[in-house]
């Protein structure tokens, strides 16, 4: 069977009912629309029904929307599909492994999108030891955040406790500070000795730390 074979462009588009809606028969309907076990490989078709039917399941039940709109698009190199989304849009790119915001048309509403490439040779198993390892009984306990996303220079406990809000809720969390060039005292207090100590169970991480960052979050930590 061949696969990575498809029209020059397919997309489906669809505006639901939330109510009494199941993500399952949704996503079936799109995958046998746009052929999609033909046209993906499976490691990237198991990728795409997680993601997919994970998305709209929290559309769903948490959005208490009366209806979604969704975009579903088969390109040569993509797939990709879109939930309707807000004012300011957030991207984060793994191949580029960087962070945008734009602000596209305002449109009424939340909104999610993924995009992932025909020839991924990722599988859903490395995706889930990653965030949610054995250890966390195989549930997303574990989070990246791009510190840079939100400025690239940081000195009150105010920036940090906007930065930390509601992270509390995981197990392991990921700092990275690539392109962050200095981090105040009081940030880094708030962030590394304050939040830490409140939640000692949660895991604090960080990477691409350059030596001043580095410096100072080792400065708090010792106190």
């Amino acid at each position: 069977m061949l696969r990575d074979r498809a029209p020059p462009a397919a997309a489906v588009s669809r505006v639901l009912r939330t109510r009494g809606l199941d993500e399952a028969r949704v996503w079936d309907e799109l995958a046998t629309g746009l052929n999609l076990r033909r046209a993906l490989r499976p490691n990237v078709e198991n990728i795409v029904h997680y993601a997919f039917t994970e998305m709209l399941n929290n559309v769903i039940e948490h959005s208490e929307a009366d209806r979604c709109s969704v975009r579903f698009r088969l390109e040569p190199g993509m797939l990709s599909f879109v939930l309707r989304f807000h004012r300011i849009q957030v991207e984060w790119s793994r191949v580029k492994k960087d962070v945008f915001v734009s602000n596209p048309r305002f449109l009424n509403g939340t909104g999610v999108s993924f995009a992932i490439q025909r020839s991924s040779r990722r599988f859903i198993e490395e995706i889930f030891s990653e965030f949610a390892p054995e250890e966390y009984d195989f549930r997303f306990q574990k989070t990246k955040m791009l510190v840079k996303l939100l400025q690239r220079e940081f000195v009150s406990r105010s920036e940090a406790k906007r930065l930390v809000a509601n992270l509390e809720k995981f197990s392991e969390i990921v700092l990275d500070f690539r392109d962050v060039k200095s981090v105040g005292q009081g940030f880094a207090d708030e962030v590394f000795r304050v939040f830490a100590r409140r939640h000692p169970a949660v895991k604090i991480a960080t990477e691409n730390t350059n030596p001043g960052v580095d410096a100072m979050i080792r400065h708090v930590r010792s106190q």
